[in-house]
């Protein structure tokens, strides 16, 4: 009782908002509190409690207390969870391009991850379209070409079913051009999961997405022919595939090159370069699978000129790995060894476990070509771990 009407109680308060452990800076901003003595009432009361990380946290029972106390303040509650929302919209620079952000890295994005739910999960039940697509945007694009934190990020939303609602939203708001973005999104995902039983879920999402095309723009019409070529890369229907790469090369010559504006993509710009190379990409996969090596060698050298030329670290691992395992079928060992060896030196200097332990399973792949079992098996096990 004490403690109502003061800037402890709306600390407290602010708190309960925050399903994981907080920073000092984030509760002041949401409490609208500028005393930091607040926070030292509250943990002389057990009331909140100091991580080693220097967060706070709230025990479950306190934090179930402090909900309902918000919930009967609910002039404050509103414009709280307003700050809350502008904080964390904040954190994730929802409002600024992607290549303009300043990235969070793996560890602090795990750190906000319940809190980030927990806002987007308001605003669905709020009806707040505007900012669930930011969020959405922002998460599915973030740090694209990072491995660990992108890999991780999948895993992470992957749970989720942010798109079921969008997609529900986008068809009462009639946003065509939202709902072909979330459909290629969830489409892409399923194929990404790579379970075979779920890919006639994504081509029904892509399908669908195709015949609604027109209205979007260019480049989310090339990143449909690009899931859609994948898609029957992945069931092996390697004519089509390649019909649908030849169509995505054809509107990037075509159209993409005179139509520079916000929405479209510039003919010199690392887009259209970054593009040539995932088709590439998928070309040389598709050789590699009808065991034309030669011409898969081919696609995937280009692929790694085009990574090392824009700094894209994973297409580089990537057009790599290919490389290699088109050298183990050629038979060329060292050049094998060689291009593990040079991709393993750069994981390790960036400390990348998740590329270590790709390299050290090609290492395997080496060893198991030339019969040396027991070696392959040893690093096979170094991959694991």
């Amino acid at each position: 009782m004490p403690l109502r009407g003061t800037e402890v109680h709306r600390l407290l308060m602010a708190a309960a908002l925050f399903p994981q452990p907080m920073l000092a800076k984030a509760l002041y901003q949401v409490a609208s509190v500028n005393n930091s003595e607040g926070l030292a009432k509250l943990q002389r009361r057990f009331l909140l409690k100091q991580t080693p990380e220097e967060r706070y946290q709230m025990l479950p029972l306190t934090q179930d207390y402090a909900l309902r106390e918000l919930q009967q303040n609910p002039e404050f509650e509103e414009t709280a969870r307003q700050r809350w929302l502008a904080w964390y919209q904040q954190v994730l620079e929802t409002d600024r391009p992607q290549e303009a952000r300043q990235s969070l890295t793996r560890s602090e994005l795990e750190a906000e991850w319940e809190t980030i739910v927990a806002v987007v999960d308001w605003c669905m039940g709020c009806d707040r379209y505007q900012e669930v697509i930011e969020f959405w945007r922002c998460l599915n694009t973030y740090h694209d070409d990072q491995s660990q934190t992108r890999d991780r990020l999948t895993d992470l939303i992957s749970s989720l079913d942010w798109e079921t609602w969008l997609m529900e939203q986008a068809q009462i708001r009639q946003d065509w051009s939202v709902l072909v973005e979330v459909m290629w999104q969830k489409g892409w995902k399923i194929l990404q999961k790579g379970k075979p039983k779920q890919l006639n879920n994504a081509e029904e999402l892509l399908q669908e997405a195709w015949k609604l095309r027109g209205n979007c723009n260019s480049k989310m019409t090339v990143n449909l022919i690009l899931t859609i070529a994948n898609l029957n890369i992945k069931k092996q229907a390697f004519a089509e595939a390649l019909q649908w790469l030849d169509q995505g090369e054809s509107i990037i010559q075509d159209h993409l090159k005179a139509n520079y504006n916000s929405t479209h993509l510039n003919s010199d710009s690392p887009e259209i370069s970054h593009y040539k190379a995932q088709i590439l990409s998928s070309k040389g996969e598709i050789n590699y699978k009808i065991e034309n090596y030669s011409a898969a060698k081919q696609c995937f050298e280009k692929v790694l000129q085009i990574a090392q030329t824009l700094d894209l670290d994973q297409t580089e691992f990537l057009s790599k790995n290919w490389l290699i395992h088109i050298a183990i079928q050629e038979q060329d060992y060292e050049q094998a060894k060689s291009l593990v060896t040079e991709a393993l030196e750069a994981a390790q200097k960036r400390e990348d476990t998740y590329h270590i332990a790709f390299c050290l399973r090609a290492f395997a792949a080496v060893e198991l070509a030339r019969d040396n079992r027991s070696q392959a098996m040893a690093l096979v096990n170094q991959a694991l771990q």
